[in-house]
């Protein structure tokens, strides 16, 4: 029997479906087999898609591929095929390092309230590193 899922995995998995590829078939079958590297084991379809973030993660995928798909389609010129696909591309990675910043700036916060807690003052958690001499 295959362990639980944690809701850290889940995120890392509502991420991966996030910035997925444009040049990537994008299906629940896929989405479980890139699943693999993040849980160790291939999930089934229903495992995922009964997680609130995981559904909500491919849904708001779907609508973005279906936007793309109607702008496409209205695209006459390979210039304008190719400069829409690669605004789209960055715009998805954009969309992706925002989360990693909210992430990480949390993370730092989180970091500083806990140092001072433990009777650090502002100016020394932040003190520059100490400079390495060869």
């Amino acid at each position: 029997m295959a362990k639980a899922i944690t809701s850290t995995e889940l995120r890392k998995i509502a991420i991966e479906i996030a910035s997925w590829p444009l040049n990537v078939s994008f299906s629940w079958d896929e989405i479980c087999s890139k699943s693999e590297k993040i849980l160790g084991y291939t999930p089934t379809r229903q495992a995922l898609s009964n997680k609130a973030i995981v559904k909500n993660a491919y849904k708001d995928k779907s609508k973005e591929l279906k936007a793309l798909a109607s702008k496409v389609n209205g695209l006459k010129s390979e210039t304008k095929l190719s400069s829409a696909l690669r605004n789209e591309r960055l715009l998805a990675e954009n969309k992706a390092l925002l989360a990693q910043l909210t992430e990480q700036a949390e993370l730092m916060n989180r970091m500083i309230f806990n140092a001072t807690r433990l009777g650090l003052k502002k100016d020394q958690i932040l003190s520059p590193l100490p400079k390495l001499y060869k």
